[in-house]
C-alpha cells in the first residue's frame, strides 16, 4: 500500500510541475505578444518612416500616433524633426 501512495504522490508532483510549466509558458507567450503589439511594432513603423525621410522621401507616411505615452512622445519628436528638415530643404532650394 505504501508503494501505491508513493507512486500517487510522485504522479501528483509531476502533474503539478507540468501544470506550473504550462502556466509559465502561457504567461510568457502573452507577455511576448503584448510587448510586440505595444512596443516592437510601433518602433518598427517609426524606424521605417524615419529611414524613408532620411533618404529625402518627404512623401513618406506620417509617423504612427498610437501607442504608449513614451512612443507617442518619440513620434512627436520625429514629426517636429521632419517639419524642420522640410523647412530647411525649402530654404536651401529657394
Amino acid at each position: 500500500m505504501s508503494l501505491l501512495l508513493r507512486i500517487n504522490a510522485a504522479l501528483g508532483a509531476v502533474f503539478l510541475i507540468a501544470a506550473l510549466l504550462a502556466g509559465y509558458a502561457a504567461a510568457f507567450l502573452v507577455v511576448n505578444v503584448l510587448l510586440y503589439q505595444l512596443v516592437v511594432r510601433p518602433f518598427r513603423q517609426i524606424a521605417r518612416v524615419a529611414d524613408q525621410v532620411s533618404r529625402g522621401d518627404m512623401s513618406a507616411e506620417n509617423f504612427p500616433q498610437r501607442g504608449a505615452t513614451e512612443i507617442v512622445s518619440v513620434t512627436h519628436s520625429f514629426d517636429r524633426m521632419r517639419k524642420s528638415l522640410e523647412k530647411a530643404l525649402r530654404m536651401l532650394g529657394s
